[in-house]
Order: C-alpha cells, then sequence, then structure tokens
C-alpha cells in the first residue's frame, strides 16, 4: 500500500471527502512522471461540519502525502512555494489549509510493527504563518 492510499484511507476514516488534484505526464520515450497542483498538491480533502471556521460550514484542504523520509524535502518546498507572492500556493493558504501525511514504519520496541501518520497541518491565521502538529 502505498503513502497516497493509505492516506485516502486515513482522511475517509475521518470524515473528509477526497479529490487527486495529481496528473500523470506522458513522456515521449514511454515513460512519465507525476504533476502535483501548483506543484505541491497531490490532492484536496473536504470535510462538511457545523463549525465557525472560515465563516463555513466545512473546510477544504490541500494534501501533501509522503514518507516520513522525505517529509523534510517536501515542508521545504512547500514553504517556498507559500512564501512566493506570485505563486498560486501563496493565495491558495489565504484561504484553505494544507496538510502533510508523512508516513513511518514502526512501534515500540518488541512489539508487532504497523504503519504510524504524522500529520502537519498549515494554516496561515492573520498573515502569520503556523504549523500544527496532528
Amino acid at each position: 500500500m502505498t503513502p497516497t492510499q493509505r492516506s485516502i484511507k486515513w482522511l475517509k476514516d475521518r470524515g473528509f471527502h477526497y479529490g487527486s488534484t495529481q496528473q500523470f505526464v506522458k513522456t515521449a520515450r514511454g515513460g512519465g512522471f507525476r504533476k502535483d497542483l501548483y506543484g505541491a498538491m497531490d490532492g484536496m480533502g473536504v470535510l462538511h461540519w457545523e463549525g465557525q471556521r472560515r465563516g463555513a460550514a466545512g473546510c477544504i484542504i490541500g494534501l501533501q502525502f509522503c514518507s516520513a523520509s522525505t517529509y523534510a524535502e517536501h515542508e521545504e518546498k512547500i514553504l517556498k512555494l507559500i512564501r512566493t507572492p506570485e505563486h498560486p500556493m501563496h493565495s491558495w493558504v489565504h484561504w484553505a489549509d494544507m496538510l502533510i501525511l508523512a508516513w513511518r514504519y514502526g512501534g515500540p520496541r518488541g512489539e508487532r510493527k504497523k504503519w504510524i501518520c504524522n500529520s502537519y497541518l498549515y494554516s496561515l491565521p492573520e498573515d502569520e504563518f503556523i504549523r500544527i502538529e496532528m
């Protein structure tokens, strides 16, 4: 199971609706690569709830999925894009949040190992960017 598949299950278990924003781009030699929306998002999650956040009854988040070993690289890339005023990600965080789900395999010594999700929410309240570990 890939980090993306684990992440989609994680989101659905928490009530999110998931939509992929990633596309596969074919190359001339028969291969290809995956391209993220705005260079940072693998997907979007939508959650309906009765709350006051951002004046709506729900929330929309941009999603990035990765292994824990590559989390720092993904965070650095996303923060660079967010801090670039002319990049679409700069506008994105002004009205929606960004969530990185970083997966690792582990657990207590002597016990059965399992997949563990480290989730990091990036939000921009009052023009100050913050990271929240969930």
